[in-house]
């Protein structure tokens, strides 16, 4: 049995002037949401869904970090100060706005750090640091790529309606597969899985027909959450472990080397629970 874990879109934010955020009080250019709730929730479901419409932006059972996340375009591998409480506890944001916003719009993004900031009294700002990264390179550039790594010439989004399936990726608890799977949504799960940001020097683009598995490691995991995922998906697979380590290089022909590099970081000067609605 393996744990489904949903993914979460993140675009990255723009750098405010100065690096701080919010803009300078009194000045606020930024839109609102005509109004907002915010409920804890405590069910033990571990499933998240996010729920898009014109006017109306809803995330139901998400930890308030990925929030965070979504606000600012900064992954929560790199936002320091988060309180555990923020990466344990779950709630509900549902909310009305302008429908000319799109969902993950610079817009939408404007007014969710304008609720954090409103409502859990969020105060942070931005640094840049030389940080621990990964390097994914190939072993040489000619390197044939891994027997389970093939260019796919599959259409996406494809011509014929029926050949729809062929373009979604499963993505679960130690799984990657996919017939034509973008070569930067591989690169992107990479970083919960190993703790640290990964920077892609590949040279690889495009869609492609992966099968990566490997053992989930439950202790560089940042949420309880995925703590738990990455436990269950071992006690349901006993046996020999796969580092995810070896499975790029055995399964795709890459690597992760170590490295050092100077990343954006946000950092949380102020957080609180929310306020009641």
């Amino acid at each position: 049995m393996r744990v489904a874990v949903t993914l979460v879109a993140v675009l990255i934010a723009p750098v405010l002037v100065g690096g701080q955020s919010p803009p300078p009080s009194g000045h606020d250019e930024r839109p609102r949401f005509d109004s907002a709730s915010i409920k804890p929730n405590r069910s033990p479901d571990a499933g998240r869904n996010n729920r898009f419409s014109p006017g109306r932006f809803a995330y139901v059972n998400m930890p308030l970090e990925n929030y965070v996340e979504l606000a600012y375009g900064i992954p929560s591998l790199r936002t320091l100060g988060m309180p555990d409480w923020a990466r344990r506890e779950k709630f509900d944001i549902t909310a009305t706005h302008n429908p000319e916003y799109a969902a993950f719009s610079p817009q939408m993004r404007e007014m969710l750090q304008r609720l954090l900031e409103d409502r859990f009294s969020l105060k942070l700002h931005r640094e840049t640091r030389e940080m621990p990264v990964y390097e994914l390179v190939r072993p040489q550039v000619d390197a044939p790529l891994g027997p389970r790594l093939l260019p796919s010439s599959i259409e996406c989004p494809p011509r014929n309606p029926a050949d729809a399936a062929l373009c979604g990726v499963r993505i679960t608890t130690g799984l990657i597969q996919g017939k034509a799977v973008d070569w930067r949504m591989v690169v992107g799960q990479l970083p919960s899985q190993v703790g640290r940001t990964v920077i892609d020097k590949t040279g690889l683009q495009g869609r492609f027909e992966v099968t990566l598995e490997w053992t989930p490691d439950p202790s560089v995991m940042q949420s309880p959450e995925a703590v738990a995922s990455a436990t269950a998906a071992i006690a349901a697979t006993p046996g020999d472990r796969i580092p995810i380590f070896t499975a790029l290089q055995d399964q795709l022909g890459v690597r992760l080397q170590a490295a050092r590099a100077p990343l954006e970081l946000l950092v949380i000067d102020k957080l609180e629970r929310p306020t009641p609605d």
